[in-house]
């Protein structure tokens, strides 16, 4: 398609091989433009949005206008509560002189303005504030004394983005490090951290760890902060992405917590191997072969269905879009095109899983701004899409729609 700017799995495999890259390939293999409407991801709405799953929470984004802007449709198109999120809009002068006692004085005039306080205020910091190096502790010392409540900050740096450590991850980090370990002799909790969107909790694992004597707490379940707090006495971490081991890390130093990667996937032999670990951690035996027959069984009729069928891949979803498509081609389908958000180096196995597969898929960056020239024709037309990428192949004419409503980590998950 002309004016869309795409790639071949061969001339990625070999740029993400390169040890040492010129600035031109550099240029070439990333995003051109601010970023593209629809590619999803690189907004602070999602920052602010994972603040507030702390409960009881407040959360205020302090930043000059500039960088709110887009933050604040996207935050009211989400469905969130947006009256726990408050900004404070930093000026010249804070540039100039410091914005720590202004933002101080704002928080606790909120604080002292609200008949219910919050049990946690959160605060969302940009890039200004990286290159100032401001340290608003302050602020969390002068809230514990006067409230007790709890305090943090996320960094929302766009240009750690290539950092061994994303921003991203350190958003994981912050999510549960307010947590206070409290002791917990009558339950035995295991939690699920590293999901950015709403997992059932009514699914196999659940239902295994409940019969193995384990309640399972995400985040989102936590309606109150001491339900929150109850994720530090955890016997387990399990996590399902790799975004989120920094977070897995940092709980194992700080509450003693192990871990165990449940990375999602769509191979019941891989999710088999994760129960495994698991019971390996917790010294248990755990009975997860019925569901793994019945995967077993799925894998094979819907290989059946989709024999050389055509797919399309994106964004817009937890699972990671290009170990997706990797997945999804070893049960049979033909994939046309994928969106990634960009080329990383711990993605090339999936790269070549793919070129191993024989696929010969179009591969686009997702927040690319040439994407705004993406037509929709005959030539454009799969027999199915997944995630982001329904949006841009939608009025064409065929495919099914397979949007993932959470990511596949779990026997139940996979099949649905």
């Amino acid at each position: 398609m002309q004016n869309v700017k795409k790639y071949e799995i061969k001339e990625v495999i070999s740029y993400l091989e390169k040890d040492t890259k010129t600035k031109e390939e550099k240029e070439y293999f990333k995003p051109q433009g601010f970023r593209f409407p629809l590619g999803f991801g690189r907004g602070m709405d999602g920052f602010s949005m994972k603040a507030l799953l702390i409960p009881e929470s407040i959360h205020i984004l302090v930043s000059p206008v500039g960088c709110g802007r887009h933050s604040d449709i996207e935050v009211l198109g989400s469905g969130e509560d947006i009256r726990r999120i408050y900004r404070i809009w930093l000026t010249e002068n804070d540039i100039v002189v410091g914005s720590v006692n202004r933002v101080k004085k704002k928080v606790l005039e909120l604080i002292d303005s609200m008949e219910k306080k919050p049990k946690a205020v959160t605060l969302n910091v940009t890039c200004l504030d990286a290159l100032l190096n401001t340290d608003y502790s302050e602020v969390g010392i002068e809230l514990e004394k006067r409230y007790g409540i709890r305090f943090g900050y996320i960094r929302m740096f766009p240009f750690l983005q290539e950092s061994r450590k994303t921003h991203g991850m350190m958003l994981m980090e912050f999510q549960y490090s307010l947590i206070r370990k409290t002791i917990d002799k009558k339950n035995k909790f295991v939690n699920i951290i590293g999901n950015t969107k709403e997992i059932s909790l009514e699914s196999d694992f659940s239902k295994i760890m409940k019969e193995a004597g384990y309640q399972v707490l995400e985040i989102r379940s936590c309606k109150t902060i001491e339900e929150y707090d109850q994720m530090g006495t955890a016997k387990l971490n399990v996590v399902l992405n790799k975004h989120t081991v920094p977070a897995a890390k940092m709980m194992e130093k700080k509450y003693g917590i192990p871990y165990v990667e449940f990375f999602e996937c769509m191979d019941p032999e891989k999710i088999k191997a994760n129960y495994k670990a698991v019971e390996q951690k917790l010294n248990c035996k755990l009975n997860y072969e019925k569901y793994y027959l019945e995967a077993l069984e799925k894998k094979k009729q819907f290989a059946t269905f989709m024999k050389g069928k055509t797919a399309a891949v994106g964004g817009g979803l937890d699972y990671n879009p290009i170990k997706c498509a990797s997945e999804v081609a070893m049960l049979g389908l033909d994939i046309k095109y994928v969106w990634v958000s960009e080329f990383r180096k711990s993605d090339l196995v999936y790269y070549e899983k793919m070129l191993e597969l024989g696929q010969t898929s179009d591969l686009y960056l997702m927040t690319d701004y040439s994407m705004k020239n993406w037509k929709l024709t005959e030539e454009t037309k799969v027999d199915v899409v997944i995630g982001l990428a329904s949006l841009l192949l939608m009025g064409v004419y065929g495919p099914r729609y397979m949007f993932l409503k959470e990511e596949p980590y779990d026997f139940e998950t996979f099949i649905s």
